[in-house]
């Protein structure tokens, strides 16, 4: 209870949470900054920074190279292509072909072609065999272009 006497209350100056006061700076002897919080950077600041860095790295690796995985857009060609092989001199038919590879040996790959390459040249250096193995691939609709092993 208030009397006539008592000094007005002083005119409040935005919402509750804004009139809270913390303890200044002044008291602690401490900057600012780290009388708010330590002045460390929060963990999450660090992880997206990190994160957004990795990515950037990876589109500049993309754009020079056909290693395309980790970027943006790592499906930005259709090549169309067609697998031969022979082992030993025996031409290897469709079934053989799926068998070594495990890939279609006739197709469209939405990813970058070297994809395709990277697939049929693990397989024949882990294999024991003389194999000769020919790719006739075009590029989005380009000119068509020829890739052997070996």
């Amino acid at each position: 209870m208030t009397s006539k006497c008592d000094p007005p209350a002083p005119p409040r100056r935005g919402p509750a949470w804004a009139m809270r006061r913390t303890a200044p700076a002044v008291r602690t002897g401490r900057s600012g900054a780290e009388a708010r919080g330590g002045g460390r950077v929060p963990g999450r600041l660090v992880v997206a920074v990190a994160l957004l860095g990795a990515q950037a790295a990876m589109l500049v690796v993309g754009r020079f190279t056909d290693l395309r995985h980790f970027t943006w857009s790592p499906h930005d060609q259709r090549g169309a292509y067609a697998i031969t092989a022979t082992i030993d001199g025996v031409e290897l038919d469709d079934a053989a072909l799926w068998e070594r590879y495990h890939i279609s040996p006739r197709g469209l790959d939405p990813r970058a072609i070297a994809h395709v390459f990277d697939i049929v040249a693990r397989v024949e250096r882990s294999a024991d065999d003389d194999a000769r193995v020919t790719i006739v691939h075009r590029v989005n609709g380009g000119e068509e272009q020829t890739w052997s092993w070996p």
